[in-house]
């Protein structure tokens, strides 16, 4: 299903990605993996809409504040931290997610594809 939604934002149809996930969202509301999956859509949908990415934040910080140490939401909210101009708050989230000592194979190739490590060092303090 996510894939779908992926797809349908790819094409200029956000709303009909959104639809998707609000039978998801109806099931599991308090599941934190729907909860991190919306907000990475929408983070990754919302690129260059403030309200959007806004809107990811608050999604991947409900799961931080209950989990801190859950690797893919601090991820996840470190690109959209970016994309929203808060680098600072970038940095402190892959700064937490490398505290963490976990190896997720995907995070880090997802952080090196993206280039967002390289994008924060070059950006300076």
């Amino acid at each position: 299903m996510t894939l779908a939604a992926e797809h349908l934002a790819a094409n200029d149809r956000l709303d009909e990605g959104l639809a998707l996930y609000e039978p998801m969202l109806a099931e599991a509301a308090d599941d934190p993996d729907v909860t991190v999956s919306l907000g990475w859509f929408l983070g990754r949908a919302s690129v260059g809409l403030p309200e959007g990415l806004e809107t990811a934040r608050g999604y991947l910080t409900e799961v931080i504040e209950d989990d801190p140490a859950r690797p893919d939401a601090l991820v996840y909210r470190a690109f959209v931290l970016a994309e929203l101009g808060d680098l600072p708050g970038a940095r402190a989230d892959l700064a937490a997610y490398e505290s963490l000592e976990v190896i997720r194979h995907d995070l880090d190739a997802l952080l090196g594809s993206w280039g967002l490590r390289s994008a924060l060092d070059e950006a300076g303090p």
